[in-house]
């Protein structure tokens, strides 16, 4: 997972470096590593298969959805401990292999569930979390999950969630109400095999990071499908890039897509260890990676 900030003029890129239990994070100026925190852990301060981030567009704080400690972690933007909630369960506030997080300017902290199949609100009071609502189940019907991996507020506040084994995106509003589901099974444009996250730029595009179903399986039939694909505000299909590989421009996974205020697009490239950063355009370049 990866997230943007800006602050004070500066835009800051945090990475979830999963299989080191820590966050590290970029100054976009230079591109220099300027901090990494937590080890592997459950601890305070520390992470077990750390996976979504989100930002607090109020207080700049980074919330760390963590998968193998079944919980939320809170930090502040210097790596400080706030707050943590969660533990493994079915029930209301519980939590099964967290992945995606996002967080909205009323103090909201939205979180897709992984493994029970479903998003829950939160309310932040202090150093509680308060549940809000919760919504989703196991299917494939419309508002129904199949392994959902991130959550993105739009905008507007709709929040969106990549389905991922069922191939496609779905649409809320703020209180878990189904407003769209968008994309079917397939390679062809604007389809998914499993998508795993989306993002928006500054124009309300759209952005979805998609994968096969497991890019370690050098005999999986769709092993070729690792890309990004853009949509327009309106949904339409605009351009695509990115085919299995370790080169520049390709992929092993591809999980994670943020788009700066520049117009740079950052894939976090989970199976080749690094991030890569593009310059859209008609067509993105090989990309520059950012893997220390």
């Amino acid at each position: 997972g990866m997230a943007l900030d800006t602050v004070g003029g500066t835009t800051f890129l945090y990475v979830a470096d999963q299989n080191h239990g820590r966050v590290v994070k970029f100054d976009l100026s230079t591109g220099a590593r300027v901090a990494v925190w937590g080890a592997t852990g459950n601890a305070d301060g520390e992470f077990n298969s750390p996976y979504g981030l989100a930002v607090d567009p109020v207080s700049h704080d980074l919330y760390v959805a963590e998968r193998g400690n079944h919980r939320i972690s809170r930090i502040t933007s210097s790596g400080t401990f706030v707050m943590s909630w969660g533990r493994m369960g079915t029930g209301a506030g519980e939590l099964n292999s967290p992945i995606g997080v996002a967080a909205d300017a009323a103090g909201h902290v939205y979180v897709s569930d992984h493994g029970n199949n479903r998003v829950h609100k939160f309310r932040i009071e202090g150093t509680q979390a308060r549940p809000v609502t919760t919504w989703g189940g196991a299917g494939a019907a419309g508002g129904q999950f199949n392994g959902p991996y991130g959550v993105t507020l739009d905008a507007a506040g709709q929040v969106w969630v990549a389905d991922g084994f069922n191939h496609r995106l779905q649409k809320f509003d703020a209180n878990g109400g189904l407003l769209a589901v968008i994309g079917t099974r397939g390679t062809g444009d604007g389809q998914f095999i499993t998508p795993t996250w989306v993002n928006f730029d500054a124009a309300g595009a759209y952005y979805v990071a998609e994968t096969n179903s497991d890019p370690q399986d050098a005999a999986a039939p769709d092993l070729a499908h690792q890309r990004i694909q853009k949509f327009s505000a309106s949904g339409a299909f605009v351009m695509k890039w990115g085919s299995y590989g370790e080169n520049r421009g390709q992929f092993r996974l591809p999980f994670n897509v943020v788009v700066d205020a520049s117009n740079h697009a950052y894939v976090s490239d989970y199976y080749n260890s690094r991030v890569q950063k593009f310059a859209l355009g008609a067509a993105p370049g090989t990309g520059f990676v950012f893997d220390n």
